[in-house]
């Protein structure tokens, strides 16, 4: 499944129905696909879930405007851009399964557009 917005449409419907449980999963995932940040400091999905859970999701706030900002910066942006103010402010009211589902898109877009195969 190569198309971004299919998985973004797959993780909108796995996440809206659970009422944000999926998006712990989604942050492991994420995470996971990440794997380091731009100071090539090594990101553990395990910690982020946990911590995502741990805090009642207000912590997944904070790991929305990180990751968006790291796609920002593996896009080329010195700033973090428009996407990621929507994507943090969506996280921050019970939208974050609309949050997460532009994360992965972006994150695809931004993978696909580095291998040449946009």
């Amino acid at each position: 499944m190569n198309n971004p917005v299919k998985k973004a449409l797959i993780a909108f419907l796995v996440i809206f129905p659970t009422f944000g449980i999926g998006s712990t999963l989604y942050i492991f995932l994420i995470s996971d696909k990440m794997s380091a940040d731009s100071e090539n400091r090594i990101i553990y999905p395990a910690k982020e879930a946990v911590l995502n859970l741990i805090t009642l999701g207000i912590y997944g706030i904070v790991w929305t405007y990180r990751t968006s900002c790291l796609i920002d910066k593996r896009n080329g942006f010195t700033e973090f851009s428009a996407s990621t103010l929507i994507c943090t402010l969506l996280s921050c009211f019970p939208l974050r399964c609309i949050s997460m589902a532009l994360l992965i898109y972006r994150l695809d877009n931004a993978e696909m557009t580095e291998y040449g195969e946009n």
